[in-house]
């Protein structure tokens, strides 16, 4: 809400329902790390977006380096253009026997 995004647009741009997104933002579901990239993507937002103003040792959780982080994203960006350059194997079309 507060950068102007519904729950079905950042859906649409993960390819993901608007319920999934619904899960994740009420902590029903836990969100993976490339889930986490893919929605700061459709938000235009850096990863450490989510992360600014927690204090990781009083959360209980881990600190990452900002090194680390960029890293992780720069490796995440590196995979997806990957996959996207891969080639697609055609559909295998099957046809009904005995007709």
């Amino acid at each position: 809400m507060l950068l102007g995004f519904s729950q079905a647009r950042i859906a649409r741009a993960c390819g993901i329902s608007f319920q999934q997104i619904q899960k994740y933002e009420c902590g029903a579901s836990r969100i993976s790390a490339v889930r986490l990239w893919q929605i700061a993507k459709a938000l235009s937002v850096p990863l450490t977006y989510f992360f600014e103003g927690l204090d990781g040792a009083q959360r209980g959780l881990a600190v990452i380096p900002r090194k680390q982080a960029d890293e992780t994203a720069s490796r995440l960006r590196r995979s997806e253009l990957e996959a996207a350059n891969r080639p697609q194997t055609p559909p295998v079309v099957r046809r009904p026997r005995g007709r």
